[in-house]
């Protein structure tokens, strides 16, 4: 019996394509996997997250972020991007620095996220401002239904202004702890 060989197909049919779209796939879901693990090897817990509530209130001697660090003489500055109208004009820049005697305290209750640590009083300045009064919000999403996704949220609070999300910092330098 002889062999057939198959009609000659059109250039743009789709039974052409079926092995390039496999392989498409196939590279984009390799793609996905390696970027899900770099995301899981790299990506590390900040030591503030094992904090125990035991060790609150306390004083905040130094907040350490992987680039900076915010202590007694030393201040971190920020790029916030603006939005609306005036996203055009360049970023806002925001210095932060420790208030007068700040404070770490430490909040947990059913249904919320939990570490939720707040370290106030901060003293932010924007642009050449004054100083104003600020803190930062360190929360942990460890008892929510996002466990897949699992990651810190931080956030600088100003009264009077929207919250403004920002990198977590690395490490806490607690003194010694308050009475309540």
């Amino acid at each position: 019996m002889a062999q057939q060989t198959p009609a000659p197909r059109p250039p743009g049919s789709p039974l052409m394509n079926r092995g390039t779209r496999r392989n498409l796939l196939l590279v984009v879901g390799l793609a996905f996997l390696g970027l899900g693990a770099y995301g899981l090897v790299t990506d590390e817990t900040p030591r503030w997250v094992g904090l125990e509530p035991e060790a609150f209130p306390a004083r905040v001697e130094a907040i350490r972020f992987r680039a900076a660090v915010i202590a007694p003489g030393k201040s971190f500055k920020i790029a916030v991007k603006r939005r609306g109208r005036r996203r055009k004009e360049p970023p806002l820049r925001i210095s932060i620095a420790l208030g007068a005697a700040p404070v770490a305290r430490y909040r947990c209750r059913k249904g919320t996220r939990c570490p939720w640590i707040t370290l106030a009083p901060l003293a932010c300045r924007e642009g050449e401002g004054k100083p104003a009064p600020c803190a930062i919000e360190l929360m942990d999403w460890g008892r929510t239904p996002l466990r897949l996704m699992k990651k810190p949220r931080c956030a600088l609070t100003r009264p009077g202004a929207p919250d403004i999300k920002l990198k977590c910092p690395h490490n806490l330098k607690l003194g010694a702890k308050l009475k309540k």
